[in-house]
């Protein structure tokens, strides 16, 4: 058992004792309290590591879907650019047939 050693001889112990509630008494703190504080903290940094794998994972496929969802839509715009490309190209060859003015239509 150690005690403090200091001008209150209490004052370390009580508030030992009153953050984590171990040991046999508020005036005194045993040497195996703080190791067992130390192998709590551990356990719960290695719970909370856990947990934050956990998220990443979660995290990291919602990226790929999200990367999947992009690149399909960049094909379908591709595909979209390219009727409307055709289109427009066919639609000034007509008006120029024709003889009519294709006001209106966008530029190439």
């Amino acid at each position: 058992m150690v005690n403090y050693l200091g001008t209150n001889s209490t004052g370390t112990a009580v508030d030992f004792y009153a953050i984590f509630g171990v040991g046999n008494s508020s005036t005194s703190i045993s040497t195996i309290d703080p190791s067992g504080i130390a192998l709590a903290g551990i356990q719960a940094l290695d719970a909370k590591g856990e947990i934050q794998d956990g998220q990443l994972t979660e995290l990291k496929q919602q990226l790929d879907t999200k990367t999947e969802e992009i690149q399909s839509l960049k094909e379908r715009l591709a595909r979209l650019e390219l009727m409307l490309e055709q289109t427009t190209t066919g639609a000034r060859h007509f008006w120029n047939r024709t003889g009519l003015q294709s006001e209106g239509l966008p530029e190439l």
